[in-house]
C-alpha cells in the first residue's frame, strides 16, 4: 500500500521524480505517528517530539506545525501565484491479508493561511483530517470522530482507507479559493480511480454532497457506495437530521460515530 499510494500521487499530483520525497513523507507519518511538534510537546509528556528527515522538514523552520512543503514538478498544477494544500491519503489495517476495506472520501484538503504561506509555491502537505497528529486525531473540534470511526472498524477486523475527492485546495495568494480547471479535475478522478484500483474496496463511503457528486463522475465501477453527511462539526444539523437524531436531545461524538458504524456495516451486510 506504501509504495503503490507514493507512485498514485507523485504520478497523478506532484510529478514521478518527486514519488523518492512522497514514499519518505509516509515514512515520516508512520515514524511519527505519536508524535507532536516542539509546542505541544514536553519533556514530561506522553509524546515525543517530531522528528523530521532532511528535505522534509516545515516551511521557513516553523515549529508548531507538522506540515511540510513537497516541490511541485507537474506542470498541470505548477502555479506562479498560489499556495495548494494537500492532504496524503492514510490508511490502517490494509496488508495484503485484509479482504474487507472500506474507503472513506472526502470533500478537500483544508487550506492553510496565506498569511504563513504566501510565498510558498510548494505544495502544503498534511493528512487527511489531520489523523497523523495525536493532539489533533484527539480533539472533539478535530480529528476525534474520523479517529473514533477508523478505530471501531479496525477494532472489529476491517482495514480502512481515507483519501479527498478533490486533491488540492488552491487559494490566491490573497486567500481566494481557486476553482480546478477541467484538466486538474480530470486529474483528480484519474487519481481516485487509480486508488480504488490499489485498495479494491469491499464499500466505498463517501462523506458530504461534493464527495457524492464527484464519485458520480467517476468511471463505471461495480462497488457499492454509500453516501453520508461529511462526519465534521460544522455538519452537526444535517448529521442529526440524517440520523434522525432529536433536536432536544445532545448527539455526542461516541453515539454519531457509533451511528456511522452501524450504517455501513448494514451498507456492507446487504
Amino acid at each position: 500500500m506504501l509504495e503503490g499510494c507514493s507512485k498514485i500521487i507523485a504520478k497523478y499530483l506532484l510529478g514521478s521524480e518527486l514519488y523518492p520525497k512522497v514514499r519518505l513523507r509516509y515514512e515520516d507519518l508512520m515514524a511519527n505517528f505519536n508524535a507532536v511538534t516542539f509546542d505541544e510537546w514536553s519533556a514530561d509528556g506522553d509524546y515525543s517530539l517530531w522528528k523530521f528527515s532532511s528535505g522534509l522538514t516545515p516551511y521557513m523552520d516553523y515549529d508548531d506545525t507538522s506540515i511540510v512543503p513537497i516541490p511541485i514538478a507537474n506542470e498541470l498544477f505548477k502555479l506562479n501565484d498560489a499556495v495548494v494544500s494537500f492532504d496524503f491519503p492514510i490508511w490502517f489495517n490494509m496488508d495484503d491479508t485484509q479482504a474487507r476495506r472500506i474507503m472513506f472520501i472526502t470533500q478537500d484538503p483544508i487550506s492553510r493561511d496565506v498569511k504563513w504561506y504566501k510565498d510558498c509555491r510548494d505544495a502544503l502537505c498534511t493528512t487527511v483530517f489531520g489523523i497523523h497528529n495525536p493532539m489533533w486525531r484527539n480533539k472533539g473540534n478535530g480529528g476525534k470522530r474520523i479517529w473514533l470511526l477508523a478505530t471501531k472498524f479496525v477494532e472489529n477486523g476491517y482495514g480502512v482507507y481515507f483519501t479527498d475527492g478533490y486533491k488540492f485546495a488552491i487559494q490566491s495568494t490573497a486567500g481566494e479559493a481557486i476553482t480546478p480547471d477541467t484538466a486538474q479535475v480530470t486529474a483528480y478522478h484519474e487519481m481516485l480511480n487509480a486508488e480504488i484500483e490499489l485498495v479494491k474496496p469491499t464499500l466505498i463511503v463517501a462523506l458530504g454532497r461534493l464527495a457524492e457528486e464527484i464519485l458520480k463522475s467517476l468511471s463505471d465501477t461495480d462497488i457499492t457506495v454509500l453516501s453520508l453527511p461529511h462526519f465534521s462539526g460544522q455538519a452537526q444539523g444535517k448529521i442529526k437530521d440524517f440520523f434522525n437524531w432529536p433536536d432536544d436531545k445532545c448527539f455526542t461524538i461516541d453515539e454519531q460515530a457509533n451511528c456511522y458504524f452501524n450504517t455501513i456495516i448494514k451498507a456492507i451486510q446487504k
